[in-house]
């Protein structure tokens, strides 16, 4: 993986300054809350259908997460994430591996901005 923004030195291995927060464009995304989670024991075929009022960004870490949502249907294989939106109607199924358990990471945020 990349270097943490937390760690990144004043400039790149380029010698060009690294842009700072007041850098961003006045219409990027601001969250206002970011709340972490993770499991390793998620049980094969474990289904939820949900529509929540916060982004989603979820990661599989082991096994995979089946993902439909309007109309479509995406594999999230170990180490692809997905998003999705607020108000989103989506229907996530948890799929073991050959240890019949699934892992993965999520982050649930919140903003004024997120639509």
């Amino acid at each position: 993986m990349g270097t943490p923004i937390v760690d990144m030195p004043e400039t790149i291995a380029t010698g060009k300054p690294v842009p700072t927060v007041a850098a961003l464009p006045v219409d990027a995304v601001t969250l206002d809350a970011v709340e972490p989670g993770q499991y390793h024991e998620f049980s094969d075929r474990l289904t939820h259908t949900k529509s929540v009022p916060f982004v989603i960004v979820a990661q599989a870490l082991r096994g995979r997460y089946e993902v439909h949502c309007g109309g479509r249907r995406a594999v999230v294989r170990p180490g692809e994430c997905f998003l999705l939106k607020p108000n989103t109607e989506v229907t996530i199924v948890h799929r073991a591996d050959t240890r019949g358990t699934m892992a993965a990471r999520w982050e649930d945020a919140s903003g004024s901005d997120l639509g």
